[in-house]
């Protein structure tokens, strides 16, 4: 999985270094964070074995998008997300002959890629008095959706307890699961221009997904993806 947002943004560079360079076309470039909705039955599991609440997921995001217009009210958006927490829990109840905490590590990664549609109520242009050439009006409002694939890794590592085993011996492991599962998005967005092909934009997307869990998780149920993201950053209209 660490391999792939390295290949995917190799992969991205090409595609928008070989895209047409049409008037009003943009690169966003966005830092937020991802707060995870905590649904699914791993989430539910892990809250009720461990000292783990699903906001300790709550992290940074970095995103890179091409948004491309149709027309002065409608535009196709090109997004790659990228997001890695890292949080750590112990056993509820449960210590070690000591009276310390059995902790270990829970990670998870996920890439989102969406293809979004994004309606923009009051149009990106207008017309300049006396000219009839277009300008960029402030602030440009933009709302829409989209479909994808998000790519995702979850791992644990560190001490656990064998419950099977009457002595409960603690063990130190690794478990980790990966796939790719199909996600739908929600956004909403204000971009503020700063200059003909500079500007600043705030943006907030909830996402639908969720997989079924294998590999080394494999019966534990499904692994929720779902949850709001929240991002600012600059836009480079070309």
């Amino acid at each position: 999985m660490r391999r792939v947002p390295v290949i995917a943004t190799l992969l991205a560079a090409v595609v928008l270094t070989t895209l047409p360079a049409r008037a009003g076309g943009a690169l966003h470039l966005k830092l937020g964070g991802f707060f995870p909705a905590g649904g699914g039955d791993l989430w539910e599991s892990n809250e009720e074995v461990f000292t783990f609440e699903t906001s300790d997921l709550d992290d940074l995001t970095f995103g890179v998008a091409w948004i491309a217009p149709l027309n002065n009210h409608v535009e196709l958006g090109f997004n790659v997300d990228f997001y890695d927490s890292v949080a750590r829990a112990g056993y509820r109840g449960v210590t070690d002959e000591y009276g310390y905490a059995i902790l270990h590590d829970s990670r998870l990664e996920t890439m989102p890629m969406i293809v979004d549609v994004r309606v923009l109520p009051f149009g990106r242009y207008g017309g300049a008095p006396g000219t009839g050439g277009p300008v960029a009006l402030k602030p440009v409002v933009y709302l829409g959706g989209g479909l994808g694939a998000t790519y995702w890794e979850y791992e644990e590592v560190g001490d656990f307890v064998l419950f099977d085993d009457p002595d409960l011996p603690i063990v130190y492991d690794r478990f980790v699961d990966d796939g790719v599962a199909f996600a739908i998005q929600a956004l909403a967005g204000i971009e503020l221009p700063l200059s003909h092909s500079t500007g600043v934009l705030f943006e907030s997307r909830y996402t639908w997904c969720d997989d079924e869990l294998s590999g080394d998780f494999s019966g534990f149920g499904t692994i929720d993806l779902s949850g709001w993201s929240v991002a600012g950053g600059f836009s480079l209209r070309f």
